[in-house]
């Protein structure tokens, strides 16, 4: 029952100032305000893109164009978030629905569902960035990981057969859902120079919500409604479009960690070389 005012325009007003603040006093680097390279600051090696960039001295739109529209790693994350995107909101979009309708259980439960969903998104975000970091940044296979686990817990959620296992696996997929999320953007970080790294979220973050998002919201209510997918229709035709959502984003990452990997041995190689 809230107001149109408190529910989006102030909020927007504060995004807005918030916006305008950053855009008067941010900057693009460490070095506009004199503090030299952030490598320098944190005792970090030089990345292969960056030391390509630097030694070559390219102008922004020519390194948006090679390291971003150029980059098949960014194309593949693109495509995972879309993938993950569908899996996220259509979890957010439509279990209060589900919980309601389908497992029959009270408008109270159904939205301390969603609150707990959330509250896993919080600590899976922590969680599986630290997690990756002991894989030595081996992000893609930590997400694929987790994508796994993404689906068999959305057979628990599913067929939840009470309240408490309803609320618990919203909690896991909260969990796990948003570090996959966090594990994209952070993957991409690792193919692309610092100079690139707001083009190449942007632009992932652009597919997800324009294709990712909308699909979730609409197109997954046109199934639950009743368009069959694969001879399924209404929640079953739901959670099967979940699912291959989550198998296609795995098959995506999966080749992202084959790449990673190959990066993380040639780096290690050329260390040990620099080194001897």
């Amino acid at each position: 029952d809230g107001h149109v005012i408190g529910m989006f325009i102030f909020p927007s007003i504060i995004a807005l100032i918030v916006g305008f603040i950053g855009l008067r006093y941010g900057s693009d680097s460490p070095e506009s305000y004199g503090l030299g390279k952030a490598e320098e600051l944190f005792g970090e090696e030089i990345s292969e893109e960056d030391k390509e960039t630097e030694s070559t001295d390219m102008t922004k739109w020519q390194i948006f164009v090679e390291y971003v529209l150029k980059n098949k790693v960014i194309w593949l994350l693109c495509f995972a978030n879309i993938f993950l995107y569908v899996v996220r909101i259509g979890i957010d979009q439509w279990s209060t629905v589900y919980a309601f309708q389908e497992l029959k259980l009270s408008k109270a439960v159904a939205i301390q569902g969603f609150t707990l969903f959330e509250a896993g998104a919080l600590v899976g975000t922590l969680l599986w960035g630290w997690l990756s970091d002991l894989a030595n940044g081996r992000r893609g296979l930590v997400a694929c990981i987790a994508l796994a686990l993404i689906i068999a817990t959305l057979g628990v959620y599913q067929h939840a057969s009470n309240e408490y296992i309803y609320l618990a696996s919203l909690f896991a997929l909260g969990f796990l859902v948003f570090g996959p999320q966090l594990l994209i953007g952070v993957a991409a970080v690792g193919f692309v120079p610092k100079k690139a790294i707001g083009a190449a979220d942007g632009i992932k973050g652009t597919f997800a919500y324009l294709i990712g998002d909308s699909f979730a919201k609409l197109g997954l209510g046109m199934i639950a409604d009743g368009t069959p997918v694969f001879g399924l229709t209404g929640w079953a035709g739901t959670f099967a479009a979940l699912d291959i959502a989550a198998i296609g984003c795995i098959c995506l990452m999966a080749i992202v960690a084959v790449m990673e990997e190959r990066k993380i041995r040639r780096e290690k190689k050329i260390q040990q070389l620099t080194v001897a």
